[in-house]
């Protein structure tokens, strides 16, 4: 009987130590091992809600752990997709379109299953020039590189070039990948011209080049990078995908917050530590414009689709009839 009344006089202590064990950290309890989720996007500074996710332990918050790789250009990054090295990846929608609808390289081929899950950004790209070039006008004639002629932003240059009153279909094309690439081609004088993403376009400017313009400026209303998957991989990683589209929220929400600027700026210098002060600011400042910066929503706006959609039945030399914005979309 004795040995019974202890048993009972335990049980408030046992039920003591299960209160404290719930209560206790995060970090002394037991957790799973994070999702490893390898994650594909262009070299620039639209990556910051990424690096953001990344340094300030959003990713892990919501149970994965993200490591990021830069392609060398377009074809490099749809390679890695379809063999599954990057289920996702953070390229412009106008690739989305190319690559869905069998406009992109032949030797890569239709992904019918390809679609956007979020906006990334507004297209934070400058037309920057070589030296001796002072306006569009000074074009005619030249040489533009591009990430590649039929994807990308290519189309997006060709407006551009059209709005100022050149016949972009008289201009030479060549394809020299990513945004270093395209410096690298107008540097090496096989160029004249480019788009460039930020930060690249600083960087170039500080070299030498010359800005024309911008595509916020030029096109207004453009839906620039986007995050891209596959829905055969989706619908078997819903979770996994739930929890990066969780983090990246997140990490919108910590960078609109002006307490936060100073740290954003610090990730930003992390990044690229060639930049001094005044261009981090400007960088940061680009980022957080409401109007041609990142969106911090993370909305497909079908209307800025439709701008990228009407260059694409405009300048490809695909006859291919394109879907309604929303066919591009699969929206979380």
């Amino acid at each position: 009987m004795a040995q019974r009344c202890d048993a009972w006089t335990e049980l408030p202590a046992l039920a003591a130590l299960a209160i404290m064990l719930a209560l206790a950290p995060a970090s002394l309890r037991a957790q799973a091992p994070l999702a490893e989720l390898p994650i594909n996007a262009f070299a620039g500074a639209s990556n910051l809600p990424i690096w953001v996710a990344q340094r300030e332990g959003l990713f892990a918050r919501r149970g994965i752990a993200v490591t990021l790789s830069s392609p060398a250009g377009s074809l490099d990054q749809f390679r890695g997709l379809i063999d599954g090295r990057y289920p996702i990846i953070v390229t412009a929608f106008d690739n989305v379109v190319a690559y869905r609808s069998g406009q992109g390289p032949a030797e890569v081929g239709a992904i019918g299953d390809l679609v956007a899950v979020v906006g990334i950004d507004s297209g934070l790209l400058t037309l920057v020039a070589a030296q001796g070039i002072d306006s569009i006008a000074d074009l005619k004639g030249r040489t533009l590189a591009v990430d590649a002629p039929s994807t990308g932003f290519s189309f997006a240059l060709r407006e551009i070039l059209q709005k100022s009153g050149l016949d972009a279909s008289a201009l030479t094309y060549i394809a020299a990948g990513n945004s270093d690439g395209r410096w690298k081609a107008i540097q090496e004088g096989r160029a004249s011209a480019a788009l460039l993403a930020l930060p690249a376009d600083f960087s170039a400017l500080r070299q030498g080049g010359k800005a024309l313009t911008t595509v916020a400026t030029s096109l207004g209303n453009y839906l620039g990078n986007v995050v891209a998957v596959r829905q055969g991989w989706s619908a078997s990683h819903r979770r996994e995908l739930r929890a990066f589209l969780q983090a990246m929220r997140d990490a919108m929400a910590w960078l609109s917050a002006p307490a936060h600027k100073a740290r954003a700026i610090d990730i930003l210098h992390e990044q690229m530590p060639s930049l001094d002060a005044a261009g981090l600011e400007r960088v940061y400042g680009t980022l957080l414009d409401p109007r041609q910066g990142l969106i911090r929503s993370l909305r497909l706006d079908p209307r800025a689709a439709q701008t990228v959609l009407s260059l694409r039945a405009k300048y490809s030399s695909s006859s291919q009839s394109l879907q309604a914005p929303g066919a591009y979309f699969e929206a979380r």
